[in-house]
């Protein structure tokens, strides 16, 4: 049995025989802690920040926390095949490494570093637009890796074309448009320190490296300046694709689609990929969570998705649990909710099984009840989960894996 994760969790072991311990952290907590004492205080808020309050930054790490794996066993995992084949390339994994912008604040060697150690294992680097390094410097240190472009379309098209070219030159094998960077984030990490590390001259190499860029300078002491007077670029629209999609045959993805009807509307206009992204809860403040974009269905904005709960209020203003008609109100209401241990679990249940519904109280309308019927006592009991016959054949309750429920669930 073979594998980098074996191996590496073999030689942590046989390390340990002789008392040496990983220099870095495995868990993933204790190396974000590391970072954060080693970096400069302005470093690790460009880099671990968020948009606005950082709603969206953790809904996006709990969604991740909810995905679960189901294994399958006695399968024969002796000898595992990882790989895929995109854009006709057979890669060893079905992962990227995403573009990182400014990776100088993190690493002495930034990108070069990264790119050395994608071109290790044969995992595609996605080069960035804002890198520490020029993209001919990170191809270099890749050889014969796989590497993509990941472009940000700013307000002069004479420097785009240009690093379309240079992508090409350099062996990209595809070019990534990121399309929700029209505005910088309002990112308060970052405003708080007052700190932009494109104006001090960080994460622009790419633009001071290029031939376009360089001879719009009167002096070469303008770079700054003028790169924050064409950064980014708002006007950015459906309408300039044409332009990218004619500067080369290589594959087109757009990096930053949330929403069904753009996915649509990009693959009609000729893109061949996207990449379901909310750049990190970093640019939208209440940005739906990628993994639940791309999933789709109910509640993930797919085609055919229910409308929210939330969106439906009932004439008292109150608003409804269930994902009924406007104007059909099903009775039962998010304030009339109560969590409350299930019979038979100890503790109230633990992990995803937090126990069972508690009262749910009803309103005039409710289907089911009569008009102006309330809970009464002797309807239920106090816990509200064990209706009295006359109750349960008087509204309906029934029982739903040891819930008991109204029929207006």
């Amino acid at each position: 049995m073979s594998g980098f994760g074996l191996e590496r969790q073999r030689q942590i072991f046989l390390d340990g025989l002789c008392g040496r311990k990983p220099a870095i952290p495995i868990q993933p907590a204790a190396l974000e802690e590391g970072a954060r004492r080693v970096m400069t205080p302005e470093g690790f808020a460009y880099v671990a920040g968020g948009a606005g309050a950082e709603v969206t930054l953790r809904a996006k790490r709990a969604a991740f926390e909810r995905w679960a794996i189901v294994p399958r066993v006695l399968r024969d995992v002796a000898a595992r095949d990882a790989t895929v084949e995109l854009f006709g390339r057979r890669l060893p994994a079905p992962l990227v490494l995403a573009p990182v912008g400014v990776l100088e604040m993190a690493h002495p060697e930034a990108d070069l570093a990264v790119a050395r150690a994608a071109a290790r294992v044969g995992v595609p680097l996605i080069f960035s637009s804002q890198a520490s390094h020029p993209m001919e410097a990170c191809a270099a240190a890749m050889g014969d890796g796989p590497r993509w472009f990941q472009l940000y379309w700013n307000a002069v098209d004479a420097v785009m074309e240009s690093f379309v070219r240079r992508a090409v030159a350099c062996g990209c094998d595809a070019i990534v448009l990121t399309v929700d960077t029209t505005l910088i984030g309002w990112r308060p990490r970052d405003l708080d320190l007052a700190y932009l590390p494109f104006l001090h001259g960080k994460g622009i190499a790419n633009y001071v490296s290029d031939p376009i860029f360089r001879a719009s300078l009167a002096d070469p002491g303008d770079a700054v300046e003028r790169f924050a007077a064409t950064f980014p670029r708002p006007s950015l629209s459906w309408a300039d694709l044409p332009r990218l999609r004619a500067l080369t045959k290589l594959p087109l993805l757009l990096k930053g689609i949330l929403h069904p009807d753009d996915a649509r509307r990009a693959l009609d206009a000729g893109v061949d990929g996207l990449v379901v992204s909310n750049h990190g809860g970093r640019q939208g403040r209440r940005d739906r969570g990628a993994r639940r974009a791309a999933r789709g269905g109910r509640g993930g904005g797919g085609a055919g998705a229910r409308p929210r709960a939330a969106r439906l209020r009932c004439a008292d203003g109150r608003r409804c649990v269930q994902g009924a008609r406007p104007g059909r109100c099903r009775g039962v209401h998010r304030s009339a909710l109560r969590v409350r241990p299930g019979p038979g679990r100890r503790g109230g249940g633990g992990g995803g099984d937090r126990g069972s519904l508690g009262r749910l109280r009803s309103h005039p309308g409710a289907r089911g009840l009569p008009h102006g019927a309330r809970d009464r006592p002797g309807d239920a009991d106090a816990g509200g989960l064990n209706p009295s016959g006359a109750a349960r054949e008087r509204y309906g309750w029934r029982r739903i894996g040891g819930v008991r429920l109204s029929p207006s669930i």
